[in-house]
């Protein structure tokens, strides 16, 4: 019964962890590159954040899934001198391909 608890608390988690892989999801405001990493303020459900990924290329408009990794609040940027209100690091930024347009007939 312990080992039956056991794998059933893994697989569990590992369900946990399969749906978190792309956590949020967002329409790029704006975007910076700066000392390695770059920044891209997202609005998401009428909220706006920022987030601070490896270097990406990611233009204003397009729809993006990530990956959160941890969330820093009163973020300094030294590079860019200025402070953030709430900074999430991710580990993974996506471009969501844009849906095809059907030509006019």
């Amino acid at each position: 019964m312990k080992i039956l608890c056991v794998l059933l608390r893994g697989i569990a988690i590992a369900g946990l962890t399969v749906a978190a892989a792309f956590a949020g999801e967002g329409q790029v405001v704006s975007t910076m590159d700066s000392a390695g990493y770059t920044y891209i303020e997202v609005e998401q459900n009428g909220q706006k954040d920022w987030l601070a990924a490896e270097p990406v290329k990611v233009s204003v408009g397009q729809k993006i899934q990530f990956e959160e990794f941890s969330l820093m609040t009163n973020f300094r940027s030294e590079s860019l001198q200025r402070t953030f209100p709430a900074m999430r690091f991710v580990n993974t930024v996506k471009v969501v391909p844009s849906a095809p347009s059907v030509p006019a007939k």
